[in-house]
């Protein structure tokens, strides 16, 4: 059975969600700091490419029934 696609996410609901746990842990509502903002852009990377990896072994399972490691090159 296909998966079924997630349900569209409200983006005001994401942002008070944001705003709620941002002032609860006292964070400022920017970050200026480099560092922290290199910290936060290696993080979303990694999630994209995590991402793309499990996309990737899904198609690869539902066109060839196997994960992405064991589909070879043609």
């Amino acid at each position: 059975m296909p998966a079924k696609p997630p349900k569209p996410i409200d983006e005001a609901v994401v942002r008070a969600w944001v705003e709620l746990t941002r002032a609860e842990q006292g964070l400022p509502t920017t970050i200026t700091d480099p560092r922290i903002i290199e910290r936060v852009a290696a993080i979303l990377r990694l999630s994209r490419e995590e991402a793309r990896r499990r996309a990737t072994q899904e198609h690869n399972r539902e066109e060839h029934g196997r994960d992405d490691e064991q589909v070879t090159s043609r």
